[in-house]
């Protein structure tokens, strides 16, 4: 399913999320970027498991190259993975966008 998560994130009331950018000008939350974030952290302990770090990795690097076609196992994964490491409102737009995407 080709899902595009290059989305600005939403506050409660609907306006962009805007956070201080780099140079100090306000910038906006991007989905695709927080996914990736999680994504490039899994396994930052000695216990993890290598092929979920690797999965994680491709389906970043995928997810980087824009609009792309994921399949349902790598949406699930996105979303099991992220589940934990972003708030209520981040992952709501994201399961939200997948889910719209696969329907």
């Amino acid at each position: 399913m080709k899902v595009d998560f290059n989305v600005n994130a939403k506050d409660f009331r609907g306006r962009e999320i805007l956070v201080n950018g780099a140079n100090g000008s306000p910038a906006t939350v991007n989905l695709s970027d927080k996914i990736q974030e999680v994504l490039y952290f899994i396994g930052n302990d000695a216990n993890a498991d290598i092929d979920v770090k690797y999965k994680a990795y491709k389906i970043g690097v995928k997810m980087g190259a824009g609009c792309q076609d994921f399949t349902v196992d790598e949406l699930a994964f996105i979303k099991k993975q992220v589940g934990d490491k972003v708030v209520a409102g981040i992952y709501g737009q994201i399961c939200d966008l997948i889910d719209t995407e696969t329907k």
